[in-house]
């Protein structure tokens, strides 16, 4: 009598397996060699202004900190 046939199942499972761990690595180097998008692009300008822009006067230079000390000490109740 011959030998039983070796089912195929566990060896589908197997390449099924191997198959998805690939594409999911595919997936994760694709994902870390992107850059992320930029979010602020007024963030990095705001404190660094281009060279050749105006400074503030001391009068706009006060304006500012009267806001500044108005939000941050008028925030409680």
């Amino acid at each position: 009598m011959s030998q039983p046939r070796r089912s195929l199942g566990p060896v589908i499972a197997y390449m099924l397996t191997l198959l998805g761990l690939v594409l999911a690595g595919i997936w994760l180097w694709n994902a870390v060699r992107q850059t992320p998008p930029p979010r602020n692009r007024a963030a990095p300008q705001a404190i660094n202004p281009p060279p050749g822009s105006e400074d503030l006067s001391a009068t706009e230079r006060q304006q500012l900190d009267d806001i500044l000390r108005r939000k941050s000490g008028g925030g409680g109740h």
